[in-house]
């Protein structure tokens, strides 16, 4: 009984500060997405963008055409 009532005490504030309660990801499921992430090839050469030292991005070399990026 007071276990509930520290719980619900506990959820109702986390509710209060704007979060959100959510179930914990089990460790099985991370290494399974994880291990379906990989490379794709995309079958287009790839430019990097962005100044010298910051990192920058690859990206396809396909942008005729496009006149935004946000």
């Amino acid at each position: 009984m007071r276990d509930n009532l520290i719980r619900d005490s506990l959820v109702r504030l986390v509710g209060v500060l704007g979060m959100d309660v959510v179930e914990r990801t089990r460790n099985r499921e991370v290494h399974e997405l994880i291990r379906s992430l990989h490379p794709v090839d995309s079958g287009t050469e790839l430019i990097r963008l962005g100044p010298q030292g910051d990192g920058g991005y690859l990206l396809p070399d396909d942008l005729d055409g496009i006149e935004y990026c946000f």
